[in-house]
């Protein structure tokens, strides 16, 4: 019995189109009652229905894949300029850090005859004349590098 009942459904699945080809037939019955079915009627007072797809995909799968993947590009595109963005605001940012402490680093060793040098390993020492000198043409060669024209001049 139940192989029977489906094999019948799947003869009746294969046999029926797709709802773009169906036509159903809409009537009222003599008490008022409306029916809808794909039969003809037997009543000679009946309107005929042509039954469309509410959804249509708007593009064919092919082009579907190449507009997926196109926007996908414009995205991994975005991301790489606004990357791009992020990281030139660093450096530019870097930059101005740099030339900001050359700046004052030559004022302060212009300013004083002693300069008292901190070590990375907490440890404190006087520069020598000759350590002031290379300390003095390090951070001038820093300023050169870093500064802008206009913004080395302005703040000396």
């Amino acid at each position: 019995m139940y192989k029977f009942i489906a094999t019948l459904c799947l003869i009746l699945l294969t046999l029926t189109g797709n709802a773009q080809d169906t036509t159903v037939y809409r009537w009222v019955d003599n008490n008022n009652i409306v029916h809808f079915s794909h039969e003809h009627p037997t009543d000679k007072d009946y309107a005929q229905i042509n039954v469309q797809v509410a959804y249509t995909p708007a593009r064919p799968e092919a082009e579907n894949s190449a507009f997926v993947d196109q926007w996908l590009a414009e995205r991994a595109a975005e991301k790489a300029a606004a990357s791009a963005q992020q990281q030139a605001r660093q450096r530019a940012e870097l930059i101005s850090q740099n030339c900001r402490a050359a700046q004052l680093n030559l004022k302060m060793l212009g300013g004083f005859e002693r300069i008292l040098f901190n070590a990375p390993d907490g440890s404190s020492r006087l520069l020598s004349p000759e350590e002031k000198q290379a300390q003095l043409l390090l951070n001038q060669k820093n300023v050169e590098i870093y500064c802008d024209d206009d913004e080395s001049s302005s703040k000396r």
